[in-house]
C-alpha cells in the first residue's frame, strides 16, 4: 500500500482523529496452526485472563468437572494402595466406598447443572486425601523410582484423557 495513515482506509479504532486519540489500545493476534493443536484454548484463555474472565455457565462446568476429577482421583488412589503396598488408616477405610455414589450422581448430572443438587461431603474428601496412606500412594504415583521400581501404574481416571 502507497501513503497514507495505517488503517485510515479501513475505518475502526485505527482511523486516527480525536475520538481515536483516548481509545485503548488493541492488539490483532492471528492463531495459525493445524487442527486440534489449541488455537481456540489460546483464544478462549486469553479471553479470560484479560477481558470478562469466564462466564457463569463456564464456571458451573468448571466447578462439575473439577469436583468429578477429585472423586475419581480419590477413588483411584485408594484402589492403587494395595498395588503399592500402603495401607489406608482403618478409620478412613470406607470413605472411597461412601465416595462412589457421589461420584455417580455427578457423573450423571447434565454437564451445565449446578451442583447445588448434590451433596458434596467435603469433609470426608479432606479427610481421605488427608490419610497417609492415600498420600503415600499418590507420591508413589507421581515418583515410580520408589517402592513400584519398575513396576508401572497408571491411574484409570487419568488414561482417559
Amino acid at each position: 500500500r502507497t501513503g497514507g495513515r495505517r488503517g485510515a482506509a479501513m475505518g475502526g479504532a485505527c482511523s486516527g482523529g480525536p475520538a481515536s486519540a483516548a481509545a485503548v489500545p488493541s492488539i490483532k493476534i492471528l492463531l495459525l496452526g493445524g487442527a486440534n493443536v489449541g488455537k481456540s484454548t489460546i483464544f478462549k484463555q486469553m479471553r479470560i485472563l484479560y477481558k470478562e474472565g469466564f462466564e457463569d455457565k463456564d464456571r458451573v462446568m468448571a466447578k462439575g468437572c473439577i469436583t468429578e476429577n477429585i472423586l475419581e482421583t480419590l477413588i483411584d488412589l485408594d484402589q492403587a494402595t494395595d498395588h503399592y503396598g500402603v495401607q489406608v488408616l482403618e478409620e478412613n477405610e470406607d470413605l472411597a466406598d461412601e465416595l462412589k455414589p457421589v461420584l455417580m450422581q455427578v457423573k450423571v448430572r447434565e454437564v451445565d447443572m449446578p451442583l447445588e443438587n448434590i451433596t458434596i461431603p467435603w469433609e470426608r474428601i479432606e479427610r481421605l486425601w488427608s490419610d497417609p496412606g492415600i498420600q503415600a500412594a499418590f507420591q508413589e504415583f507421581q515418583h515410580p523410582t520408589r517402592r513400584g521400581a519398575g513396576q508401572e501404574y497408571t491411574l484409570p481416571v487419568l488414561t482417559g484423557y
